[in-house]
């Protein structure tokens, strides 16, 4: 029997080619993976759990302060075989907003993203937390813009962020559960 993952998807705030959502996902390592699709430009900050994420752009754990890449129509897959659920504040551009943000950056060349994450990075830290705070609508658009912007000028200092094996996946995600473990006994 097919069983859809739990999603939910909570409307922060929008405007004129942007959105920003709280996205929780309950979903474990029994749950089956399916298929998606970005439906426009994506940046996901991941605030708990890990996933693996799976585009025709790549394949990467994520964790706490990486930040998810989509872009509009790619097909992609999430899976948490390392663990239970997520969070994640997710900033989205329909493709007209998406070229704008791009031709405002210096550096930027490109509206699809070559690969699909970043890693936690101090530059976009303030941007993912700021969103987690924030509650007026002026607000979380300044901080969606601003959080595209430092992606795609990181994204264009630093075009690759390397490639992290199944082996060294396992451990990593079995490491970051005891630490999110230790941090909940506080």
């Amino acid at each position: 029997m097919f069983r859809r993952m739990a999603i939910t998807s909570t409307p922060l705030a929008s405007g004129p080619g942007w959105r920003v959502f709280d996205v929780c996902c309950t979903a474990g390592p029994a749950d089956p993976v399916f298929e998606e699709q970005h439906g426009s430009y994506c940046l996901a900050a991941v605030l708990a759990g890990t996933f693996q994420y799976r585009a025709p752009n790549g394949r990467a754990l994520l964790a706490p302060g990486a930040v998810l890449l989509g872009n509009q129509g790619q097909c992609f897959e999430c899976g948490h075989a390392h663990g239970r659920g997520d969070r994640c504040l997710s900033v989205h551009f329909d493709a007209a907003c998406w070229e704008g943000v791009v031709a405002a950056v210096p550096g930027a060349r490109h509206a699809d993203f070559a690969q699909p994450r970043l890693p936690p990075l101090p530059e976009l830290l303030p941007f993912a937390s700021g969103l987690a705070v924030a509650t007026e609508a002026a607000a979380l658009e300044e901080l969606a813009f601003g959080f595209a912007g430092a992606a795609l000028e990181t994204l264009a200092d630093h075009p690759s962020t390397g490639r992290v094996g199944a082996r060294d996946e396992r451990r990593i995600a079995g490491s970051l559960r005891r630490i999110e473990q230790g941090l909940a006994l506080l």
